[in-house]
């Protein structure tokens, strides 16, 4: 029903449509391309094509256990050359109505009221809130600041988690406890669960309570622990900056789940960081809309690629372990200038393609944006150090998350492996899985329409464009 209540508004049509009286009896008006509906207290402007694309009868339809109750075995060409309604009339709440095929075929159409009137309403979503409390700079403090995004604060800045108490056995037994994790996570971004088991290879259990897991060139589970050579910023113990995941996939992964297996407690730093980075993205829009602008119609070239070693290059393996290259632009909106997708990975860009002016458009939006990350990390960056046991799980389409530098409490600086914690056996290890946004939006319409109400669910960020509810 969500697919059918997207159409597109007919209230541009100037041609007069033929009308049906207050007897509900319909008046001849060959000239014009559709029906007046009065009813349920208001007037309902139908056009021709939009009731033979929605016939419902035998030879349009099959019935099918959806919330539709039938499913189309239209022929497009045979709808768009169809005629116009010849007969039409309203018996109770329902409106009845015959129109003809290319081929001729008669087609006896009967469409609930109420459905109607549903479908031609504009399908809207609610926009989040932060889990912080935004804060909108002032353009006239940030012009005056000297716009410089060089070196990386040491001290964890931000907002400290503290969110609902979710439990791993809860959530794997009751779908009502299911529900409520899944439903935290849309208003809020992100939310904790604890007392997972701290052995390894366990998190698919709780991925598949959502959906299915989304593997990637990194496999099914990936090891998230400093090595001595990592192919990745994220298997070193360096500082990781606010990013996105798979940035260079067309279909970036939903919900990344992270799990503490091992934190050693003499390890100083690692702390996992978050960001709602459509919060940056609303400021930008709100207080740079050139800026924005730009990042809305400009693409950027996100990359993946691992070279082994020049000897097993000339032992005839393939130069590239895997190699990925995506373009798409920063934000995404749709026609009413929503936003709707975001892709944020710097450390994972390739060189931008364009000309010099370009150029300099591009990196002075991607800049300012940048800017922004860093200058609202006070206010609005949220961070949290895991403890084993727990898993975090996160809107990857959504949240920016990275990773404070850490490294041993130790002494003894000639053992540089004490000092980052790059061991056979690591100080920090995390396990990761994905799952798909669209499993995980599909799971929580589903939940939402036992336990709560569909109506209530934010957007999520997989580049629908349906349009954001104003609230005035």
């Amino acid at each position: 029903m969500y697919l059918f209540r997207r159409m597109r508004s007919l209230s541009r049509l100037s041609t007069p449509f033929r009308s049906l009286s207050s007897e509900y009896r319909q008046t001849s008006n060959p000239s014009a391309v559709g029906v007046e509906i009065h009813a349920l207290g208001r007037v309902m402007n139908v056009s021709h094509a939009w009731l033979r694309h929605n016939c419902p009868c035998p030879l349009c339809a099959q019935r099918v256990g959806t919330s539709l109750g039938w499913q189309s075995l239209q022929d497009p060409c045979e709808v768009l050359e169809g005629s116009d309604i010849f007969e039409s009339e309203i018996g109770g709440k329902s409106f009845s109505y015959k129109w003809k095929d290319s081929r001729g075929r008669v087609h006896d159409g009967v469409l609930s009221l109420k459905w109607i009137e549903e479908n031609l309403s504009p399908f809207t979503v609610k926009d989040p809130t932060p889990y912080v409390t935004r804060k909108v700079l002032e353009k006239k403090d940030i012009d005056k600041k000297n716009v410089n995004i060089t070196g990386a604060t040491t001290s964890v800045r931000g907002v400290e988690y503290v969110g609902p108490d979710f439990s791993w056995d809860d959530i794997l037994a009751s779908d009502r406890a299911l529900y409520k994790w899944l439903k935290a996570i849309n208003e809020d971004g992100m939310a904790i669960v604890n007392e997972a088991p701290r052995d390894p290879h366990t998190l698919d259990k709780l991925a598949t309570r959502v959906g299915r897991v989304q593997e990637t060139i990194y496999g099914y589970y990936q090891d998230v622990k400093a090595s001595r050579n990592p192919t990745n910023v994220a298997f070193s113990s360096a500082c990781l900056q606010l990013h996105q995941d798979v940035a260079y996939y067309e279909s970036m992964p939903g919900l990344q789940m992270l799990h503490c297996l091992h934190q050693d407690e003499s390890l100083e730093g690692g702390e996992s960081t978050f960001m709602d980075g459509i919060q940056i993205a609303h400021v930008l829009k709100e207080q740079f809309p050139e800026d924005f602008d730009v990042l809305t119609r400009t693409n950027a070239s996100f990359l993946s690629s691992v070279v082994p070693s020049p000897t097993s290059v000339s032992a005839g393996v393939d130069p590239y372990t895997y190699r990925m290259r995506y373009e798409r632009p920063h934000i995404r909106v749709n026609s009413n200038n929503d936003i709707v997708s975001l892709a944020w990975s710097p450390n994972f860009e390739a060189p931008f393609i364009g000309d010099a002016q370009e150029m300099e458009r591009y990196f002075k939006a991607r800049h300012r944006f940048a800017w922004l990350v860093r200058e609202m990390e006070s206010e609005a960056q949220i961070w949290t150090k895991l403890k084993p046991g727990q898993v975090v799980v996160f809107n990857n389409r959504r949240m920016f998350h990275g990773r404070k530098e850490f490294f041993m409490k130790s002494t003894d600086t000639t053992d540089q492996s004490k000092v980052t914690g790059c061991r056979d056996d690591p100080a920090r290890h995390l396990q990761l899985v994905y799952v798909n946004i669209d499993d995980y939006w599909n799971r929580l319409n589903q939940l939402s329409a036992i336990f709560g109400d569909p109506a209530d669910l934010k957007r999520i960020y997989n580049g629908d464009e349906v349009r954001s509810l104003k609230v005035d």
